[in-house]
């Protein structure tokens, strides 16, 4: 079985970090990264139409979008889909009824950053991350001999 997905488009408002917790106490953290993508077509007029996509980020994911991204960026975004079902109670001419909904939702598992204001810095964190381990990597062996 195969559920991915792969979209490059432009961030169309800056994300915003939001933190919960849950009945065991562990908190965790998500944002909302919505994303216009234009269609592989353009319409009678001859201008692209594109659509927008409402994708969860989660953790790490969620919080360095909310770090790096703002609107218009470019960045592509790997992921899956992921069903899931609700119950919407509501009251019809005095009588209860209950709907069931079902939703598709986009999960983002990868962000890559194609054009950012804070792509450079994020490029150096990396960098600085990679040298350390590195550097740590090679002391050990050092340190044997």
């Amino acid at each position: 079985m195969l559920n991915s997905f792969y979209l490059i488009g432009r961030v169309c408002a800056t994300p915003e970090l939001k933190t919960y917790n849950n009945s065991s106490g562990d908190t965790f953290t998500v944002t909302n990264l919505r994303l216009a993508v234009n269609r592989p077509f353009k319409n009678l007029d001859g201008e692209l139409v594109p659509d927008f996509f409402n994708i969860v980020l989660w953790e790490l994911n969620a919080k360095n979008a909310c770090d790096f991204l703002s609107k218009g960026d470019l960045v592509a975004v790997v992921g899956r889909l992921q069903s899931r079902t609700s119950q919407l109670n509501i009251e019809v001419g005095g009588e209860a009824v209950t709907k069931k909904i079902n939703n598709i939702d986009i999960i983002g598992e990868r962000v890559i950053y194609l054009s950012t204001k804070g792509r450079k810095e994020l490029n150096d964190e990396i960098d600085n991350y990679n040298q350390e381990v590195n550097n740590d990597s090679y002391s050990d062996i050092n340190e044997e001999e």
